[in-house]
C-alpha cells in the first residue's frame, strides 16, 4: 500500500509515511533528525504532501493489519 501511494504521488516511502503520521488525529509529532541531507528533504516533502482521506485510511488499515469495524 505504501509503495503504491508513493509511486502514484512521485514521493518517497518515507515522505508518505511521515505525511500519514502528521495527519493522524492523535496529533503525532515525529521527531526527524539526520545527518543525511536526503532524509531531511524527504521530511520537508512530507510536510507538503496532502494525502486523500482514502489514502490515509488505506494506510491505517495496512498498519493495523485488519479492516476497521
Amino acid at each position: 500500500m505504501l509503495d503504491g501511494i508513493a509511486k502514484s504521488r512521485g514521493a518517497s516511502r518515507m515522505a508518505v509515511a511521515l505525511a500519514w503520521l502528521l495527519k493522524h488525529p492523535a496529533r503525532i509529532q515525529p521527531i526527524v533528525g539526520s545527518t543525511n541531507p536526503q532524509r531531511i528533504r524527504e521530511a520537508v516533502e512530507a510536510a507538503d504532501l496532502e494525502l486523500t482521506r482514502e489514502e490515509w485510511y488505506s494506510l491505517l488499515i495496512a498498519a493495523r493489519g485488519e479492516p476497521l469495524p
